[in-house]
């Protein structure tokens, strides 16, 4: 039951991000991990890059009921923690449970002056859509290079 749970966690992760590119979806999914301990925040993250500006219209959230706690997607404008995996543990402000397979560091970068939460879903939440025309914009000349999920499981079993 672990393993089948935590699959599918992670798989249907993949339609967290919305971004609008003749309506496109962009998945932003946390790469397959198999978390060893309750109350574990573990983060993953993707460079946008200045090339292209995209806007975030909407999020809609993907998970096994009952195994998540809250997911955070956060713009970052300095890189992100590189990692083996681009995965690390990004708990609660130092009072952290920790995965030991995975190094521990900030959401995003340390010092980085404009870190925003851009979206927050908490259990028994919904999918949410901004208003038509309105967006966050992110990747090519705006502050935020990088985005950044962290995902709070709350339980493995």
């Amino acid at each position: 039951m672990y393993s089948m749970t935590m699959f599918s966690v992670l798989y249907l992760l993949s339609t967290l991000l919305s971004e609008v590119i003749g309506g496109g979806v962009f998945p932003l999914r946390m790469p397959q991990v198999s978390p060893t301990r309750n109350e574990v925040y573990l983060c993953t993250g993707v460079d946008i890059g200045q090339d292209n500006r995209f806007w975030i219209t909407g999020f809609n959230p993907k998970m096994i009921p009952g195994t998540v706690h809250h997911m955070a997607v956060a713009g970052c404008s300095e890189r992100p923690p590189a990692t083996d995996h681009n995965v690390w543990n990004c708990g609660a402000n130092g009072n952290p449970v920790l995965e030991p397979q995975y190094p521990s560091f900030v959401t995003c970068a340390d010092g980085d002056q404009f870190t925003s939460t851009l979206f927050l879903w908490s259990r028994n939440g919904v999918p949410y859509m901004l208003p038509p025309n309105i967006g966050f914009p992110v990747g090519g000349d705006t502050k935020y290079q990088y985005l950044v999920l962290q995902v709070h499981y709350i339980n493995i079993e």
